[in-house]
């Protein structure tokens, strides 16, 4: 009785699998950066996680990875159990940029016989991210269109097939945000009326000042930032980036420290740092991809970004902040001692008030060895940002006493605005 239910069930299994509806299974593998440009970088997954987010929800296409490719080519025999008809595809793709153009080459091939299935190749903007990636889905798809098997009808049932929701999903959800779309808007028609009608007790207090019989109204303040809400959003995500650029702009790395005996100075070592300074790569992705800007030029490692005032409104106290050097940081590295004690400070930046400054409490070397790779730029109706996409290796050296290089135990290296240079160095000096 027992070996007579397994036998059923076996052959239930395989008549299920016999009667399924044939698969595209579709093999995508990280895009190829041709030009090895670091800034877009971040593409080669980003358009593969992109694809796959598109085509999860597409019928009859089955997602595949490099481990799933690698799998199926050391036994190919395994396309023998997928459903008949299916179809196995790989994905190949390459991008390169020229100044904010992105362009695009795909290519499918087909798995079973390694004959190229088709070939496309587009451009698109590299400001326009969400746009370029709905360019790619839609050329993926109708590259696809035509190898996608069709499901055969069979006159009998599928056993192990859900019924759709009779109710499509994207139509319910549409609903939703028309109801919670019509709700916003009642509850602000509500408050527009109160506030109209008094009943919230809101008074609007005249702009403007009456003395003497002249009419006076301030207009320090930035009043392109409550105009138009587009202009206050592009505002508000510049400011945010340029403090992320305050804040943390640079790749650092310290090698280890080289100690040299000196052979002309009896009990001194020469102490060598080396350190690599880049911009980071997420950085110029935030630019492009966030800000609306109406410009771009770039000379071969440098990019140079406009904004203008007809899409950002600058205030006051931003311009302030570019003008006056408070978007320049500059590296400052401090070696402790083994009780924490700072002995060494080292200061890269070109002001020469700091060249001229002197220590009896630390050994205090000034350095003009690093350039910023970032630079802000405001005159006119426009805002410039300049980035370098280049590396920095730059050597400290400086001598000590054998007895003091024994006890260095921690090299920090921080970057410091340069109108906070006084504040930071001020117990050094």
């Amino acid at each position: 009785m027992v070996r007579g239910k397994q036998t059923i069930i076996a052959l239930i299994a395989l008549f299920s699998i016999a009667v399924s509806a044939p698969k595209t299974f579709i093999y995508i593998l990280k895009f190829e950066n041709t030009e090895r440009d670091e800034s877009i970088d971040w593409l080669s997954q980003g358009f593969v996680d992109m694809l796959n987010a598109q085509l999860s929800t597409k019928q009859g296409v089955v997602l595949k990875n490099r481990q799933d490719l690698e799998v199926i080519m050391d036994n190919r025999s395994l396309m023998l159990h997928q459903p008949r008809g299916s179809k196995n595809l790989l994905l190949l793709g390459k991008y390169a940029r020229a100044l904010d153009k992105i362009q695009i080459n795909l290519q499918l091939v087909d798995v079973a016989t390694w004959e190229e299935a088709d070939r496309r190749k587009f451009s698109g903007k590299y400001n326009e991210i969400p746009k370029l990636n709905t360019q790619i889905t839609e050329t993926v798809q109708t590259m696809l269109l035509p190898f996608t098997p069709k499901a055969e009808t069979s006159k009998y049932p599928a056993l192990l097939d859900a019924k759709p929701s009779p109710l499509d999903r994207s139509y319910a959800r549409s609903s939703q945000e028309v109801s919670i779309g019509i709700d916003k808007s009642l509850e602000s028609l509500e408050a527009s009326m109160d506030i109209m009608t008094g009943a919230r007790g809101v008074v609007v207090e005249p702009d403007f000042d009456k003395t003497g019989g002249e009419w006076s109204m301030d207009i320090t303040s930035d009043p392109f930032i409550s105009g138009d809400p587009d202009i206050a959003e592009n505002t508000n995500m510049l400011i945010g980036i340029l403090d992320k650029l305050m804040a943390d702009p640079y790749e650092v790395s310290i090698t280890r420290p080289e100690f040299i005996y000196s052979e002309d100075h009896i009990g001194k070592i020469t102490v060598n740092l080396p350190v690599n300074f880049a911009i980071k790569g997420d950085v110029i992705k935030d630019m492009l991809t966030s800000l609306p800007y109406s410009g771009l030029k770039q000379e071969g490692s440098l990019t140079v970004f406009f904004f203008d005032k007809d899409q950002f409104a600058f205030p006051g106290e931003l311009t302030k902040r570019i003008k006056f050097g408070k978007y320049r940081a500059v590296p400052v590295i401090r070696f402790f001692d083994n009780k924490g004690a700072v002995k060494v400070v080292i200061v890269d930046t070109p002001e020469k008030v700091w060249h001229t400054a002197k220590s009896n409490r630390v050994r205090y070397i000034v350095e003009r060895k690093f350039a910023p790779l970032i630079d802000f730029t405001v005159g006119g109706w426009s805002l410039q940002v300049a980035m370098e996409a280049v590396n920095i290796p730059v050597d400290y050296s400086f001598m000590i006493d054998m007895d003091e290089a024994r006890n260095l135990q921690r090299i920090s290296l921080k970057f410091v605005p340069e109108h906070e240079l006084e504040t930071f160095l001020r117990p050094y000096l």
